[in-house]
């Protein structure tokens, strides 16, 4: 899984959460993916809980976060570089990425 961490001014989100629903469908056609999410950051007050812990080392700039799986990594490898453009024509903001493996996995037989 990929996760792409996008950032944009806040006068552009409703205008880029628009045009990425619209984007997110490309990203999840792309050959070797199989799923692709959109999340919006919302603005809460979580202070004071468990939550707000696990939270400290998050920038308080991410605006929209794009979860991508693929069917292998070297797959998502292959297509971040075309997930990015297409974060990025959608959004003009800034796009980050990173590839998330599994370390095991259970299997119950």
């Amino acid at each position: 899984m990929t996760t792409i961490r996008i950032s944009c001014a806040i006068n552009e989100r409703a205008k880029s959460a628009q045009k990425l629903v619209t984007a997110v469908p490309a990203m999840a056609r792309l050959h070797g993916v199989t799923g692709a999410h959109l999340g919006q950051f919302v603005e809460s007050d979580i202070s004071g809980t468990a939550e707000a812990k696990l939270r400290a080392n998050t920038p308080d700039s991410i605006s929209f976060v794009v979860l991508v799986e693929a069917i292998d990594v070297s797959e998502l490898e292959s297509a971040t570089p075309q997930l990015l453009e297409i974060a990025t024509e959608a959004c003009p903001g800034t796009c980050e990425s990173n590839a998330y493996r599994l370390a095991y996995m259970l299997d119950a037989r």
